[in-house]
Parts: C-alpha cells; sequence; structure tokens
C-alpha cells in the first residue's frame, strides 16, 4: 500500500479510526497554472482556482460545467445556453448552432421542421416538400419539377418555356406564344410571333379587348384584314385612315376632314381650309369660315336667319359693329310687327346713331303738358347733390316723370322674367325714360303754349 504525502510527510495511520485521515484540511492543490487540481469547501475545480477560471467544476450542491480547450461549453448543469450538453467539433457546434460540415441523410425525412404531422416543411435527398392542414403547398424535386399550390411571385426570372393548363397556352424560350394543341409554335393555328406578326384568321373577339372594346349589339366585332366592322367603338383612342358611324362620342376629335352623315344635308368640317360647311347633297350652302388674318367668317347661299325659340330667355348680343344683318331689300326686320328689342332695359346700348328715327306718336293734348314738364326734377344723390353726367349737366329724375312715361315698370318685369339679381339701388339707376312719349309730350306742350299766344294776341 503506498504512502499517501502532506507537505512532503506521510499522513499517519490513526489505528482507532480505521484508517487514515485529515480531520482539520481547509483546502488541496495539486500542481499549478493550467494544470492544477483545486479543493476547497466550495467545491473541486481543474485547471483553474475559480469558477470562473476553471475548465471543469462541480460544486457540494451537485452542480458542474466542463469546457473544452477553448473555453466552450460542453457539459453545464445551469443549461446557460438552453442545453446541459453541447456538442462541440469540426463537423457541428451546438453552442454556436453551426454545422461546420458535411452530413448524409437518409432516404426521406432527414430534416423536419414542423409543428405537426400536417404543418411544416420536410427536406430530404428526394426534394423539399410543404404541407399546411395536411394539404402539400408546393414541392421541389431533385429532378427540376416544382409544384405551388398557391400563388407565385417574383420580380423578375427567367424561364425556358411555359405551358398554361392542358392544351391551353403556351409560351416558348424564344417568346413566341400560341393556343391549343399544337406541340410548337410552327404547328399552332392561332399564334403570336415575337417579332409582332399573329395569326388570327377568323378570329371573334368579344368585349373587354386590350386594344379597346369594339362589339356589335351583340357584343361581338369582326375583325378581317385592315376593317374592322362593328356598331360600337370604346376605346382611349383610335387612329386609322378612315372612320365611318353614325355617332361619335370623344373628348377630342382630330382629322383632316369630318363628315357627319352621307345624307342630302350634311355637315363637312375642312381643317385645311378652315372651314364648317354645310351641304345638301354636294352643293355648300353655308359655312363659317375663319380668314389667313383671324376674322371669324358667317356666309350663307340663302336666308342667314338667327331664331331663338319663343319662350327661351336667350339674347343675341352684337360686337363692337355691325355691317349688314339685312334680308332681301336691305332691312333689318324683326320676327313681328311691334316684338323685339334692340338691347334691352337691363343691357342698353351706349349710344344709337341714325338719320331718321319713326316711331307711332301720341297725341297728348289732353294732357296739360306744361304742367307735367314743370314737375319735371332733377336726381339727387344720398348726401342730397344734384347727380350731374360726365358733361356736369344735372341728370333728370325719371321718377318725376308719370309712370307711362319711365320704364320703371317694364323693368321690373323683365328683371322678374330673366332672373337677374339686382339691387334696389341699381334698378333705379336703370330706369329710363320712353323718349317717344317725351317728345309727344313736348310737342303736346308746344301746342299748349302756341294756343295761350293765340290767346293773348286776339285779346290784344
Amino acid at each position: 500500500m503506498g504512502i499517501v504525502l502532506l507537505n512532503e510527510q506521510p499522513i499517519v495511520p490513526v489505528p482507532d479510526k480505521g484508517g487514515s485521515y485529515i480531520q482539520t484540511l481547509k483546502q488541496l492543490v495539486v500542481g499549478s497554472g493550467d494544470n492544477i487540481f483545486y479543493v476547497d469547501s466550495q467545491g473541486s475545480l481543474w485547471g483553474g482556482r475559480t469558477f470562473d477560471t476553471a475548465k471543469a467544476w462541480i460544486k457540494p450542491d451537485g452542480t458542474f460545467s466542463f469546457k473544452d480547450g477553448s473555453g466552450n461549453v460542453l457539459v453545464d448543469s445551469a443549461g446557460t445556453d438552453g442545453n446541459f450538453v453541447n456538442l462541440i467539433n469540426s463537423t457541428l457546434n451546438t453552442q454556436t448552432k453551426q454545422i461546420l460540415s458535411d452530413f448524409t441523410f437518409g432516404a426521406s425525412g432527414a430534416i423536419k421542421i414542423i409543428t405537426d404531422e400536417n404543418n411544416g416543411i420536410w427536406i430530404s435527398p428526394t426534394g423539399i416538400l410543404g404541407k399546411k392542414a395536411g394539404n402539400v403547398t408546393f414541392a421541389l424535386e431533385t429532378d427540376g419539377d416544382a409544384t405551388f399550390g398557391g400563388s407565385l411571385v417574383a420580380a423578375s426570372g427567367t424561364l425556358g418555356a411555359i405551358t398554361v393548363g392542358t392544351n391551353a397556352w403556351h409560351v416558348d424560350s424564344s417568346g413566341n406564344m400560341w393556343w391549343g394543341s399544337a406541340a410548337n409554335y410552327a404547328a399552332a393555328t392561332y399564334k403570336i410571333g415575337a417579332d409582332g406578326s399573329a395569326n388570327l384568321s377568323g378570329l371573334t373577339v368579344g368585349t373587354n379587348v386590350g386594344l379597346g372594346t369594339a362589339q356589335d349589339s351583340n357584343g361581338v366585332t369582326t375583325i378581317i384584314g385592315n376593317t374592322v366592322t362593328t356598331g360600337y367603338v370604346n376605346a382611349l383612342g383610335v387612329t386609322a385612315g378612315s372612320v365611318s358611324a353614325n355617332n361619335v362620342t370623344a373628348g377630342t376629335i382630330t382629322g383632316s376632314t369630318i363628315v357627319s352623315n352621307s345624307d342630302s344635308y350634311r355637315i363637312i368640317l375642312d381643317a385645311s381650309n378652315r372651314r364648317l360647311g354645310i351641304y345638301n347633297g354636294e352643293t355648300l350652302k353655308g359655312a363659317i369660315y375663319c380668314d389667313g388674318d383671324g376674322d371669324l367668317k358667317i356666309y350663307s347661299w340663302d336666308d342667314l336667319v338667327f331664331n331663338v325659340p319663343i319662350g327661351y330667355q336667350y339674347r343675341f348680343r352684337i360686337g363692337d359693329s355691325l355691317q349688314q344683318f339685312l334680308d332681301n331689300d336691305g332691312d333689318w326686320n324683326p320676327r313681328a310687327d311691334n316684338t323685339q328689342k334692340v338691347g334691352t332695359l337691363g343691357y342698353a346700348y351706349a349710344q344709337m346713331n341714325a338719320y331718321n328715327f319713326n316711331d307711332h306718336c301720341l297725341w297728348l293734348d289732353e294732357e296739360d303738358d306744361l304742367a307735367i314738364l314743370r314737375a319735371c326734377r332733377p336726381k339727387y344723390d344720398k348726401n342730397g347733390n344734384i347727380r350731374r353726367n360726365k358733361d356736369g349737366k344735372p341728370e333728370l329724375d325719371t321718377k318725376s316723370l308719370p309712370d307711362w312715361m319711365h320704364t320703371e315698370k317694364e323693368l321690373r318685369e323683365e328683371i322678374e322674367q330673366k332672373g337677374h339679381d339686382y339691387n334696389e339701388d341699381e334698378i333705379q339707376e336703370m330706369i329710363g325714360r320712353n323718349m317717344g312719349h317725351f317728345l309727344d309730350l313736348t310737342a303736346g306742350a308746344v301746342r299748349q303754349l302756341a294756343n295761350k299766344v293765340d290767346a293773348l294776341e286776339t285779346k290784344i
């Protein structure tokens, strides 16, 4: 039996204790540095004298930790990294969660990322399989085949060829596409080539065509050669050498010549001559024309009539000058006798110029014409000052005349009829004098004065 030495001194057996022991030993140290074995009341340590620096240690409470030479945890009762045991070698490091080399798996089910047998991903030597609720959502096989149960979305990609459905739609690697059961583009009947050529002979197109919707009353359009025959076209834009249609609705219509219809009377917009012409057959009957100076001219080879239906409150406004608006005799005539106005009470001309004005006069000798004239007074403003015109002359207060000599009644009727929105001050400004009646009144006053003179002369 060997001898145990303590500080180079042998431990002496104690017979009555049944063997040799050290009763008061506090520490045990064997070796030094990284090769030390150290024991005290806290536990046993290898490769260091503290639990932080030791490569391995065991405490009296049963906890432990073992590391490799690089400090990686191999076994740790605390499991601070989520595992009690870590495998660390050149192939696998469970502490850093790294696969460091190749692994060879079995025939199937080598790796499972699943929540249960009906949901998850399986990776095996034959491919990758995905399931949701027991249904296969995708499958990638090692022979290159792929199956997807949902939508396939990609920012870009390159495919050799595409086939959709059975005998439905095909695209080859050159960009040619065709429909039907043909094995290739050359044998197909309905096809569009990558060069833009198309073979769609006898094709009948329904609604929602990508080039614009063209359809007849049955919702069908027939396209043959260079001609589209249809009862209705709905498109963002139509470019054609000629368009023949009964009705065209569009924001902008551009063309060198636009013809309304082929009937006897029709309108032709001739862009080259800047003319909108009205025709009877092939005969031009009237036109609106813009000459080279930018003047707009209206021509008529028969009567030129501006007719506003009775009851419609429209106005025909004349510009700065009026050269001709005449009948065959050179006269400007109303629609009927004692109808129509030149200007209105609310829209009066600034000045009327003529050699003669003829009207139907009143005989006012039954009135006291002089008394009416004496009652005339000037117009005053809100401050009590006499209103004057631009020449400094006092203005006549038309309200000082009898009602039958000013236009207030007719003006208010016109305002109500045409729906004008004037305040009372504006209405008072527009009340005018009946010039014909005023001349009749003046003539009557002159006659009154003449009679008075005649009476005085008789007395003398």
